[in-house]
């Protein structure tokens, strides 16, 4: 567990926003079970896979487009899988709302899960800077 907290880890962060944002994708539809309809919850919870689809389509092509720039490989088309992720959100979403099973805007702001551990991440950043500030 303190493996996350290590300011010193360059790859606590990456961890830390992984862990988090599976955290706010699941706990975020749970928390509105009991206060909204079914299609919401189900909207935030669909809307919050995507963000975990899209994040680590994201990151994989980000890494692809990085490491084949190293090697001096030139791809024909490098903003193919980005627009990919796109397209896969937004089919996903125009599926679900076809089969009138979410709510768009539920869905919408379950895309947004992704802001759970980015607002945490800036608080501990925060913590850090004033916890081991030189006097």
């Amino acid at each position: 567990m303190f493996y996350l907290l290590d300011p010193t880890d360059p790859e606590a962060f990456s961890r830390r926003l992984c862990l988090g944002h599976r955290i706010a994708v699941f706990a975020i539809p749970l928390i509105s079970i009991p206060f909204a309809s079914w299609r919401v919850t189900l909207g935030l919870l669909l809307g919050g896979l995507l963000s975990l689809l899209n994040f680590s389509m994201l990151r994989s092509s980000a890494e692809a487009v990085i490491a084949g720039a190293a090697a001096g490989k030139i791809r024909k088309f490098p903003a193919s899988r980005f627009v990919l992720r796109y397209v896969a959100v937004g089919s996903g979403i125009l599926l679900a709302y076809w089969l009138n099973m979410i709510s768009v805007p539920a869905a919408i702001a379950g895309l947004c899960a992704i802001v759970v551990p980015l607002m945490f991440e800036g608080g501990l950043q925060f913590y850090y800077a004033i916890v081991n500030r030189e006097d």
